[in-house]
């Protein structure tokens, strides 16, 4: 992908960041009401009152309202002035008190920001990570690559008993404390967030035992959360899996399927790499346009109208990989498709 591409893309993420942040909203507000009030009293006063001779005077009046000073060198002369004055007032002082607000409890975020991690999240729709930090920081990085390249923008939350690992990136949210408390993933916004990885760590005797506490403290808090989690021992997933998890991942064994494949059918391992590098994505998308279709029109629809490859089916939380070409896309089913991220 070209390097202005990806530039442009870490530069919509981090817009997105701030226009998500309540004091910009608030002082959206302020200026909107600043420039509308202003209007307003322009609109009545002017020809009328020799104190709002220009629209600027009009600001300097309703800046002087909202935020009480009230200097007396411009008094409405007119009744209808007086009404909007008299609107424009409370909404105004509101807001101001608003914003004092926003920004005194900024500053206090970013001072518990400084302490460790203390403060509590105010994320939603994100995805909480948990684990050992330098898999951690990995996983990040990983994470942060693929939405450079796809300009898709979701908002990362670690947390860690362990002190903020230095090379966090600064777009990535930390919360210090003990991930198999409940207070912990509460502070993490876990109740509001979309999905929940857990790397395993510690020994492997106890790793994958506070892999499934974390699991179950998670799906307490959120019954609708995904939660993929990795763990030591694949014998464990049943457990992990029964507890609450969507997905469990033995560590090593999608790399011993890899190198299996690569010795009998050699090259697929390029295949592989090239797909989790982010060369490519796989999505699973929704199948309401092709109900009714069979695979192989749907292969050729899906083509057309992504410009992706349909590889499978999502049917009933049942994979159906390749399946037969006479296959009927059903309602409910989703289709699991490659697109290539490289932008022509």
């Amino acid at each position: 992908m070209p390097i202005i591409q990806l530039n442009v893309y870490r530069l919509m993420r981090r817009i997105r960041r701030v226009l998500r942040s309540l004091v910009v909203y608030v002082i959206l507000m302020f200026m909107a009401v600043l420039f509308i009030g202003a209007l307003g009293i322009y609109l009545v006063e002017h020809g009328h009152n020799p104190g709002i001779r220009n629209f600027f005077d009009a600001i300097w009046f309703v800046m002087e309202t909202i935020t009480t000073v009230g200097y007396g060198d411009i008094v409405p002369q007119t009744t209808v002035g007086r009404v909007l004055d008299m609107v424009i007032m409370p909404i105004g002082i509101a807001v101001i008190s608003i914003l004092t607000a926003s920004i005194a409890t900024l500053l206090t975020e970013r001072a518990m920001e400084k302490m460790g991690g203390m403060k509590s999240s105010s994320k939603g729709n994100h995805v909480v990570i948990l684990g050992e930090p330098e898999r951690a920081i990995n996983l990040i990085k990983a994470l942060i690559k693929l939405m450079d390249e796809s300009g898709k923008f979701i908002d990362i939350v670690y947390v860690s008993e362990f002190e903020k690992p230095p090379n966090l990136p600064k777009d990535v949210e930390f919360i210090k404390g003990n991930p198999t408390l409940k207070d912990t993933l509460i502070r993490a916004n876990v109740d509001k967030a979309s999905s929940l990885i857990i790397l395993p760590q510690g020994d492997s005797a106890s790793a994958d035992a506070r892999t499934l506490m974390e699991v179950v403290v998670a799906r307490s808090i959120n019954p609708s959360l995904y939660i993929v989690a990795e763990l030591l021992n694949e014998g464990n997933a049943e457990y992990v899996l029964k507890a609450g998890a969507d997905e469990a991942i033995a560590v090593g064994s999608l790399t011993t399927i890899a190198m299996a494949n690569e010795i009998i059918y050699r090259g697929s391992l390029k295949a592989i790499m090239r797909l989790l590098r982010g060369n490519s994505e796989i999505l699973v998308i929704n199948s309401s346009k092709y109900t009714g279709l069979s695979f192989k029109d749907a292969l050729i629809r899906v083509r057309e109208d992504e410009s992706g490859i349909l590889i499978g089916v999502l049917r009933n939380n049942e994979v159906l990989i390749s399946p037969s070409d006479e296959l009927i896309i059903k309602p409910g089913d989703e289709l699991i498709i490659i697109k290539s991220m490289n932008i022509k």
